[in-house]
């Protein structure tokens, strides 16, 4: 964040204001949405995971198998799919894809992305995870 200033004051107004002189405790947690949206930001551009493989299901014997109604055809074993390019895609994150910006993680836009357009959703990850 050192090197987003913006985000670094917006993410410590935030604890300012939602803590003031408290320590933080689970029970402002629900209300530090621009932290959130700040640790979501960040695991999109540095995924902790490189990535993960998909192969055919077991029950698609055709071979070879394809995806995307026949589009695109998966290698036998399977396809290496890389998390940080596919979540620094333009099509979905826009033109500055590469760029820290955690406004784009807020939870009404965040909200509205397609399935799979990032990956750590399927785990449940939460502010309360991260915090335990």
């Amino acid at each position: 964040m050192l090197k987003n200033p913006d985000a670094y004051f917006a993410a410590r107004e935030e604890v300012d204001r939602v803590c003031g002189s408290e320590k933080i405790t689970t029970k402002h947690l629900k209300d530090l949405k621009y932290i959130n949206a700040v640790l979501r930001e960040t695991l999109r551009l540095t995924p902790t995971a490189p990535g993960f493989t998909r192969g055919p299901r077991p029950e698609n014997t055709s071979r070879p198998a394809t995806i995307g109604n026949g589009k695109w055809e998966i290698p036998e074993p399977g396809a290496l799919c890389l998390l940080a390019k596919i979540q620094q895609d333009p099509k979905i994150w826009g033109e500055d894809a590469k760029e820290f910006k955690p406004e784009r993680m807020l939870d009404e836009k965040f909200d509205k992305l397609p399935k799979n357009a990032w990956k750590v959703r399927n785990h449940q990850y939460s502010l309360a995870c991260v915090s335990c």
